[in-house]
């Protein structure tokens, strides 16, 4: 819901509270991940936020959803 409404103060809590557990390539039932959701709704700074703690925590910045987009 975050990445939808482009909440970076909510993802920044987020990350600040689960740290290493927070698993931002996974995809949600509807196959977004959290990405997919900010990039489509134009939320520059969140996917950048997003993209950074990605990076970071060298998780897979090529995660598709499910139609492989």
């Amino acid at each position: 819901m975050a990445a939808k409404i482009g909440a970076v103060e909510v993802l920044d809590w987020i990350v600040e509270t689960m740290g290493d557990q927070l698993h931002l390539e996974h995809a949600g039932l509807d196959g977004w991940t959290a990405l997919h959701a900010a990039c489509k709704a134009g939320h520059v700074a969140f996917v950048e936020f997003g993209f950074a703690f990605l990076h970071v925590h060298q998780c897979d910045i090529n995660a598709t959803e499910q139609s492989s987009h």
